[in-house]
C-alpha cells in the first residue's frame, strides 16, 4: 500500500507500508472503530477525531507539575 501524505503547504511525499486497520472518533471514549480511511493532517492528526488538534497532551502536563507522566 502507498501512503501519501500531504504536508502543511501542498508538498506531497509518499511512503510504503503495510497498514492494518485505520480508526476514528468524534467523542472522547476508550474504544475507536475501525474506518475503511482516515485522512492524516500534517501536525494534527487524524481529520474528525476528538483527539485531533493541537494540544498539550495529558503525560505532558504531569511532567509539567513534576510527576514522572505514567
Amino acid at each position: 500500500m502507498e501512503v501519501v501524505v500531504t504536508e502543511a503547504g501542498g508538498a506531497i511525499r509518499s511512503m510504503n507500508g503495510i497498514v492494518t486497520a485505520v480508526s476514528r472518533n468524534a467523542e472522547y471514549s476508550f474504544t475507536k472503530p475501525n474506518r475503511d480511511s482516515i485522512t492524516l493532517l500534517a501536525g494534527l492528526g487524524v481529520e474528525g477525531d476528538a483527539h485531533a488538534g493541537v494540544t498539550v497532551t495529558e503525560v505532558e502536563l504531569a511532567i509539567a507539575a513534576g510527576r514522572d507522566g505514567s
